[in-house]
């Protein structure tokens, strides 16, 4: 499943990338898996697709917020490989809750890679808790 899905965003990159005439932009963001155990890494592919001027994809860092409070990382440039780049990171979520992941460039790059693109994940509690509470045994009485 989680391979067709990723066939899915390339073939989506690929018809971009040839309907239109993109210098580059971002596509997307699939999070690997989607729902992940506190203190349980996350895997994250930021889809960039390239069009004509691929070598100025490699101009532009392409940063990375995970939604955490945390800081806004440098995920690093794009590798272009057949009018697509993919840049891979992972991610420790420290709580629980439903958190946004987005990618964008950084602003002081010249060459603005488009809109910032965003995907959701959910991190569950480690240990889940227990629905009822066991309760002691009373002993019979006779």
């Amino acid at each position: 499943m989680r391979k067709k899905h990723l066939l899915s965003i390339i073939t989506m990159v690929a018809v971009i990338v040839f309907f239109v005439n993109l210098s580059h932009a971002l596509v997307g963001i699939e999070v690997n898996p989607p729902s992940q155990a506190v203190d349980t890494p996350v895997y994250i592919t930021i889809v960039v697709a390239v069009g004509e001027d691929a070598p100025s994809a490699n101009r532009c860092n392409v940063l990375v917020k995970f939604g955490d409070g945390g800081t806004v990382i440098n995920a690093g440039k794009c590798e272009v490989i057949s009018g697509a780049c993919m840049i891979r990171t992972k991610h420790t979520y420290r709580a629980a809750g439903t958190y946004t992941i987005r990618a964008f460039s950084e602003k002081k790059c010249s060459y603005n890679i488009g809109r910032p693109v965003s995907a959701t994940v959910s991190i569950l509690p480690k240990y889940p808790r227990p629905l009822l509470e066991p309760q002691p045994r009373k002993k019979p009485r006779y």
